[in-house]
């Protein structure tokens, strides 16, 4: 995948305290939410899961990627081991919960430029993880709460550094697994309440992403939290909270395409 378009120093990360207490609050809600609610319940726009699949799976990612910045490398994954499905609300809660609060608290006592491993083409560091982590949580979060129908609306900053997370991080690992291609056309990305533009261009194998105005084959617009949530494949949780259909212009296939491509 030739793209590199990952931010620097200067670019669009929020910072430590951000992304810190964005992981801390939505996890609380995650974890008041499993002791409160029916574990069964299922949850409409991840095909296979229920509440208690999303915690455990969202639990498990905050654990490994603790790991991870602890050794300063890649942590065995098998080292970290989820409740099973028979357990119960109050003991996933706490088990949640628990990894939540390590992982706020292994991400604060490590200098942001320590090494750490992460699985996408970003700097190896832990500054990546927090960005990556508070973006993790937050779509989860909604799913979580898409379960139960109390979604709350993800703050639009943060949610448009989510979409150029996904865009910079994810959808170059998601492309470069072969578990979706390319699309053939470009598309450009307008976040319409709070800064926040992008341009795809398929390039050869991959794609090259600019941060810009600039039109493409297709153009999707809307409020920073309905795209971020769309590009993830939760258009239907986006339409729950109330927020607007994306507008689309120009070609709408290439929209559906880049759209299509979602992830976990």
């Amino acid at each position: 995948m030739p793209v590199d378009p990952s931010p620097t120093a200067d670019g669009p990360f929020l910072g430590s305290e951000i992304y810190l207490a964005a992981i801390e609050e939505d996890s609380a809600r995650v974890a008041s939410l499993c002791r409160s609610s029916a574990l069964d319940a299922p949850v409409p726009v991840c095909d296979g899961w229920d509440l208690s699949a999303a915690v455990r799976h969202l639990g498990w990612v905050h654990r490994w990627a603790a790991g991870c910045v602890r050794v300063g490398a890649m942590a065995e994954r098998d080292s970290v081991v989820s409740p099973d499905a028979s357990v119960e609300a109050e003991g996933l809660a706490d088990w949640f919960a628990e990894g939540a609060a390590d992982l706020v608290g292994v991400l604060g006592s490590f200098d942001v430029g320590a090494p750490a491993f992460l699985p996408f083409r970003v700097p190896q560091t832990v500054a990546s993880w927090q960005r990556r982590l508070a973006h993790e949580t937050a779509v989860h979060r909604v799913d979580v709460e898409s379960a139960v129908d109390a979604v709350a609306p993800i703050e639009a900053s943060l949610a448009s550094d989510g979409v150029d997370e996904y865009l910079s991080a994810a959808l170059v690992r998601i492309l470069g697994s072969g578990r979706a291609s390319v699309p053939t056309g470009s598309l450009h990305i307008h976040c319409t309440d709070v800064a926040g533009e992008w341009l795809v261009v398929p390039d050869g194998e991959g794609f090259a992403l600019t941060r810009e105005h600039a039109k493409g084959d297709a153009a999707i617009r809307g409020a920073a939290a309905d795209v971020l949530l769309a590009l993830w494949g939760r258009r239907g949780v986006a339409a729950a909270l109330g927020g607007a259909e994306l507008d689309v212009v120009g070609d709408a296939s290439v929209a559906e395409a880049w759209l299509s491509i979602g992830g976990v």
